[in-house]
């Protein structure tokens, strides 16, 4: 799923910045619950937006899925 979310977030991150204020909100990534799932964990300031600092640490955390 890890892989799924950061494919998602950073092929739609332009289109989910709405306001093109440069980062992302959880109200702008709502309509999208695996995205709004991990909206969270990628805040990393808790301010309430994701912004590319932000989305490219959180992308640095995820693990790729494992393999049998």
């Amino acid at each position: 799923m890890a892989l799924v979310v950061r494919r998602k977030l950073k092929a739609s991150s332009p289109e989910l910045d709405t306001d093109k204020d440069g980062a992302i909100s959880k109200s702008e990534v709502s309509a999208d619950k695996r995205l709004a799932e991990h909206f969270d964990q990628a805040d990393a300031d808790h301010d309430g937006k994701v912004n590319a600092t932000e989305l490219k640490a959180f992308f640095a955390t995820m693990k790729p899925p494992e393999r049998p």
